[in-house]
Formats: C-alpha cells, structure tokens, sequence
C-alpha cells in the first residue's frame, strides 16, 4: 500500500501539470466563405500562450495571428478552447481553395504543434 502511495505522489508531482493539447479541431470543413467564420476548438490542460499560421498549399503563409495567453478562448472547467480565429468577413479575404492552419501551442517551457487541412468553398 506504502508503494501505491508513493507512485501516485510520484505521477502527479511528475504529470500533474503537464502542457497538453488534445482534441484539435478547425473548421467547419469544407468552409463556405460569405458564411461561416474558422472556428478553432481543442482542449489545453493549462494555460498557455499561442500562434495561429495560415497558409496556402503552395507554401505561401496568408496570416499569422498570435494570443499571448489563452483569455481569447471560450473556455469551459474542462479546460476546452473554442473561439473564431478568422470571421466571416475576413475569410472573404481568402481565396477558395486549401488552407493549412498550423498552430504552435507554448507553456512551461514546452513546444506542442498541431496541423490541421481546411477547404474553403
């Protein structure tokens, strides 16, 4: 039982408060343009600062758009991240095709990269 104790101690000392982004998601997608926005939703396990990088398939980056910390989220105690990266409005800027949307996640000195593919129609 002593030994149970000292694992559990030991993994929550250890993994407690691990920087962890789970469940990425962009979208809607396929995006229709004069009609939706790009809604970008995922779960961090804490706070953390963030870049968000668009580009084109050919490797042209479109925008770049950076939070220093997470107070741009919707968020729930779940710690769930949902917010609009790009509005209707904005998305008209882009022309129709396929968006790479690279996000680079930042917290307690740790580095965590999500991809994601998005066609705007």
């Amino acid at each position: 039982m002593k030994h149970l104790l000292l694992l559990i101690v030991t993994s929550y000392l250890l993994y407690g408060t691990a920087f962890d982004i789970e469940v990425f998601k962009a979208g809607p997608n396929p995006l229709v343009q004069q009609k939706d926005g790009l809604i970008i939703n995922y779960t961090a396990s804490i706070p953390h600062q963030s870049d968000y990088y668009i580009y084109n398939v050919t490797g042209q980056r479109l925008k770049r758009i950076s939070f220093e910390n997470s107070s741009h989220c919707n968020t729930t105690n779940a710690g769930e991240c949902n917010f609009e990266l790009l509005s209707t409005i904005e998305m008209q800027q882009l022309h129709k095709q396929l968006i790479v949307i690279i996000a680079v996640f930042k917290a307690n000195n740790q580095t965590i990269k999500k991809k994601r593919y998005v066609i705007i129609k």
